[in-house]
């Protein structure tokens, strides 16, 4: 530690921050205990564990460096031959001699920190074909392992993949999977979910698997799959629907982006980053670098991310000039938000399953109504009752047990029925649909009783809603109700229990479609 800080000194760091640290440090003392014996102090002091350790460390080794070499990589011309984070190190180089002669550098800059290289953990890589006979690589008179996976500040670097971060897609997106099924392994515990707090623990305990190096990672093959199939299943989960609900609501009713998008965005927020940067820096140096690849037509990060956006359901053109400066970026990632907004919204508006959304308006400030592609709805976290929402939640989605829905499909025992012919179960006169069903039908003394209670109460609760009634056809009075936060719960309610009454009647099947 004494040398540390006069190291620091003798490069101009002083004053009152200066001498707290240091005093912080000359006291510092960690007692330990191990189940019934007595407690010790343990003055280790560097990297024990403290938030300044790994910054204090990674001065302390800032006045080492590697023999400069023509094999060392180079970035926009500056050479960089070696990387720290506190105790993670990376040595890199085009040629194996020059490998092992920074092997022998790295060891005796370890020897003067008094620092100890862990041989287990140590191992290299070969990027490209392998050479034969394989080199063997030592530090401190010890082979390393040669490995095909590694893991340098949380990315991980395969060198048999065709995509060399690979594997950061099926780590974490298993990881990712094993938290979603430990949030939803306490439903038998607490109940259903709440949405609110369902989407807050994805954003804390799931999100931040699927996002991992998204940065680093630029999704341009199918390898981000894993990842959209996580977070698909955990909406699903988390919104009472079913693996043949359409993808589209998942996100504009949820407000979450997709994550195939919000990785995009987080690229570009990682461009914008480096944009700012002084040229000397190492990783400005690095975009510099890639962005010269790029002009030169060869594979980069930054050509990555063009394909990416080039990707997108509206493409976007992009040339070396857009990631230049800040604001370009920013206007980049406002179209990246745009294009994905407009794309969702207009599957909602072509997709005939998703009926009851079509037209919607909700507030966007100063008393103004418009469409909102991306929202949590209020219906989510207003209705209270879990069964009441989910019922009303695969109304809107379109995956409920209706004739219109439930026959749409063939089974083993049955082929799929023509729209026109997926009757009523009750009256056998019209297409069993949403607004049949619920405002149509007068075959079954159950739900008409049902429905003229739940109309009393909504006119009661929302006078609107009368004049409307009056004046709307069916479908347009459903959205009347979706729309209505005065009268939402009471119409979740009226949902479960007129879907309640279907399921209790099996689906008429016509003549002709049932295998025998």
């Amino acid at each position: 530690m004494d040398q540390l800080w006069n190291d620091m000194y003798a490069r101009g760091v002083g004053g009152d921050w200066f001498d707290t640290l240091r005093s912080i440090y000359a006291r510092m003392e960690y007692v330990t205990a191990n189940a019934g014996d007595d407690r010790f102090h343990s003055g280790v002091g560097l990297l024990t564990g403290d938030s300044l350790s790994p910054g204090l460390y990674n001065i302390r080794s800032a006045r080492y460096s590697m023999p400069s070499s023509p094999a060392n990589v180079r970035l926009h011309g500056l050479e960089v031959s070696w990387l720290r984070l506190a105790d993670d190190e990376l040595n890199g180089t085009t040629a194996f001699a020059e490998l092992q002669r920074q092997a022998d550098t790295f060891e005796s800059n370890s020897d003067e920190q008094r620092a100890h290289i862990n041989i287990p953990k140590s191992h290299f890589m070969i990027h490209g074909p392998l050479p034969s006979p394989i080199p063997s690589l030592r530090v401190a008179g010890q082979p390393i392992a040669l490995s095909k996976e590694s893991k340098f500040a949380g990315v991980w670097i395969s060198s048999v993949s065709a995509n060399i971060f690979e594997p950061n897609y099926s780590i974490y997106a298993g990881k990712a999977r094993n938290a979603a099924n430990t949030i939803f392994s306490v439903r038998h515990r607490t109940g259903q979910i709440p949405v609110d707090v369902g989407i807050n623990l994805y954003n804390a305990r799931v999100d931040c698997y699927l996002i991992r190096a998204a940065d680093i990672a630029i999704d341009v093959d199918g390898l981000v799959h894993m990842l959209e199939e996580v977070q698909r299943d955990f909406l699903r989960r988390l919104l009472g629907v079913g693996s043949r609900s359409l993808l589209a609501p998942l996100f504009t009713e949820t407000g979450v982006m997709p994550i195939r998008y919000r990785r995009l965005i987080l690229a570009l927020k990682r461009v914008r980053y480096l944009t700012k940067l002084d040229f000397d820096r190492i990783p400005h140096r690095a975009f510099r670098d890639s962005i010269d690849l790029w002009q030169e037509g060869k594979p980069c990060w930054i050509a990555d991310i063009a394909i990416a956006l080039n990707s997108l359901p509206t493409p976007i053109i992009t040339s070396p000039a857009d990631f230049m400066h800040e604001r370009n970026v920013d206007d980049l990632i406002q179209e990246v938000t745009r294009v994905v907004d407009q794309d969702l919204q207009r599957q909602i508006d072509e997709s005939p399953k998703c009926r009851l959304l079509w037209g919607r308006l909700e507030s966007v400030g100063d008393r103004k109504l418009g469409p909102v592609a991306r929202r949590r709805r209020h219906y989510l976290t207003m209705v209270a009752n879990a069964d009441h929402r989910i019922a009303l939640t695969r109304l809107i989605f379109s995956n409920h047990c209706l004739s219109i829905e439930l026959l749409r499909y063939p089974t083993r025992y049955r082929a799929a029925i023509p729209r026109d012919m997926r009757l009523c179960r009750f009256c056998l006169a019209s297409v069993e649909d949403e607004p049949h069903a619920l405002l149509g039908c007068e075959a079954d003394l159950t739900l008409r009783d049902l429905r003229d209670a739940f109309l009393r109460e909504v006119f009661a609760a929302d006078s609107s809603l009368r004049t409307k009634y009056a004046l709307e056809s069916d479908l347009e009075f459903l959205r009347s109700l979706l729309a209505s936060r005065k009268t939402i719960v009471r119409f979740a309610k009226f949902v479960h229990d007129v879907l309640h009454r279907f399921r209790c009647l099996p689906a008429f099947v016509p003549n002709g479609f049932n295998f025998h």
